[in-house]
C-alpha cells in the first residue's frame, strides 16, 4: 500500500514538474515541504515566534489572512492580487481530490517559488483559505 501511495506520488510529481532530474529533487522536495510545514504548523510554536497562526480569525478576510500570513512563512508575496489567485486554485485542487503534494504545481507554475515555497503556501492556504481542507494537509 506505502508502495502504491509512493508510486502514485512519484509519477504525479514527475507529471506535474517535469522529466529532469533537477525537476525530480524540486518533486521530492515540495513532497517533504508540504508534510514537514503541515506537521509543524499543527504543533505550538515557540513563544518567542513571531509566525501568524494558521486558523481562521472571526472578522478577517481568508485572502488577507493569506497574504499577510506567506511572508513570516517565508513565502515571497510579489503582487497580492496574483498571491491569492494562486492560492484559491490550490484551494480548488485540494476541494477537487487533488494531494497537497499536487497542489505545489500552482505555485511553482504562477508563483515561481520554490518547492519549499509552494509547500508552504499549500500548507498556509489550506488552513486560512479553504479551512475545510487543513485536515489535508496535517493538524
Amino acid at each position: 500500500m506505502v508502495r502504491t501511495i509512493l508510486c502514485t506520488v512519484a509519477v504525479l510529481a514527475v507529471t506535474v514538474v517535469g522529466c529532469g532530474s533537477d525537476n525530480d529533487s524540486a518533486a521530492r522536495e515540495a513532497t517533504s515541504t508540504v508534510a514537514s510545514v503541515a506537521e509543524s504548523a499543527s504543533s505550538a510554536p515557540p513563544a518567542a515566534s513571531t509566525l501568524p497562526e494558521l486558523t481562521p480569525v472571526e472578522g478577517v478576510e481568508p485572502e488577507a489572512a493569506f497574504v499577510a500570513a506567506l511572508g513570516p512563512y517565508g513565502v515571497p508575496v510579489r503582487n497580492e492580487e496574483s498571491a491569492v489567485g494562486t492560492g484559491q486554485r490550490i484551494c480548488k485542487a485540494l476541494t477537487g481530490g487533488e494531494s497537497a503534494e499536487a497542489a505545489t504545481r500552482f505555485g511553482l507554475e504562477e508563483q515561481l517559488w520554490t518547492p519549499e515555497e509552494s509547500g508552504k503556501a499549500v500548507v498556509v492556504a489550506a488552513k486560512l483559505l479553504c479551512p475545510e481542507n487543513a485536515d489535508r494537509v496535517g493538524n
